[in-house]
């Protein structure tokens, strides 16, 4: 939660009250909080990916970045690829950013070699030592446990999905468990503000003892924080296509990327089980962003209006 808040301060620098509700969401993101009675490599690789996007805006700010500074963000974007294989995702977005600043400075040749160059090489080797021992057993560096080469004793049969699953939505607010049967978004939705699919057990009556009368009538209410989220990202976007920042490409560029690496998963492996909100923990900053960010513009005008008083009462 301090790097979301870190990420928030650099974001927000001027602002308090973006950054505390930010942190509030990052805080009590019910996905944060069920998964923290679990043995998972997710936390993990979230804590890691949040310190990545942090590293990232704090180099964007400065004008020329230490050649450590893009060695601690390689073993850190490291670390996180070799946590979790979906952090591979941060990659695209990452070096988006970083190569949009270094174009609009018109960097140096020496420049992009000490920058983009040693978090490349710091990266590979604190990760690609992994990759390439999967590659010469399986014969590809990236083993889905889709694959039958994983070795997995489990079987189903081929699932399949329409293009309606993923403009479906609606099921997840009358029955949250279980909804991700319904469709790609009630499954994100309950999964994200609850935890729909009873910990993956198979018997309801074995399910974990939460509250589940709360947890089902927290559905409704979570629609405003993610009309809020909704709404921020749709301005950030808008605000890209007019004037596009490297804070952009990294926050866009991950939530973009991430998403799309959702719905890839699910058409590999079309089960209801595989429609996880926190298979994309590792955008918590741009979903926090989105949040705050939209909470900023409805107070925008207030803060407009104060100031337009101010100026008349200073000029009189």
């Amino acid at each position: 939660m301090f790097l979301v808040l870190l990420s928030l301060r650099l974001l927000f620098p001027t602002q308090i009250g973006p950054q505390l509700i930010g942190l509030v969401l990052a805080a009590f993101l019910p996905m944060q909080l069920y998964l923290a009675h679990f043995v998972t490599n997710e936390t993990l690789a979230a804590a890691l990916a949040a310190a990545v996007v942090y590293l990232s805006l704090r180099l964007l700010r400065v004008e020329n970045g230490s050649t450590s500074g893009y060695g601690l963000l390689g073993f850190v974007l490291g670390a996180a690829i070799l946590t979790k294989t979906t952090a591979v995702l941060l990659m695209p977005a990452l070096f988006a950013a970083l190569i949009s600043k270094l174009l609009m400075q018109r960097a140096a040749v020496a420049t992009w070699l000490r920058t983009l160059g040693v978090m490349q090489v710091v990266c590979f080797a604190v990760c690609g030592w992994y990759y390439i021992r999967i590659w010469l057993r399986f014969g590809t560096p990236f083993l889905g446990n889709w694959d039958p080469a994983a070795g997995f004793p489990w079987w189903q049969d081929l699932g399949y999905h329409t293009l309606a699953d993923y403009f479906r939505f609606g099921r997840s607010l009358s029955a949250p468990l279980f909804s991700g049967v319904a469709g790609f978004g009630d499954g994100i939705y309950s999964t994200l503000w609850g935890d729909a699919l009873c910990a993956g057990v198979s018997d309801v009556s074995a399910r974990l003892p939460w509250n589940y009368d709360l947890m089902v009538a927290g559905y409704l209410l979570a629609l405003a924080p993610t009309a809020m989220i909704i709404v921020g990202a749709t301005v950030a976007f808008g605000r890209c296509v007019r004037k596009p920042t490297a804070n952009d490409f990294l926050l866009l560029g991950l939530f973009g990327a991430v998403t799309l690496g959702l719905i890839f998963m699910t058409l590999k492996v079309a089960s209801y089980a595989q429609v996880k909100a926190f298979y994309g923990l590792s955008m918590l900053v741009p979903l926090c962003f989105f949040f705050s960010y939209s909470e900023s513009l409805a107070w925008h005008p207030v803060s407009i209006r104060t100031q337009v008083r101010c100026s008349r009462f200073r000029n009189r």
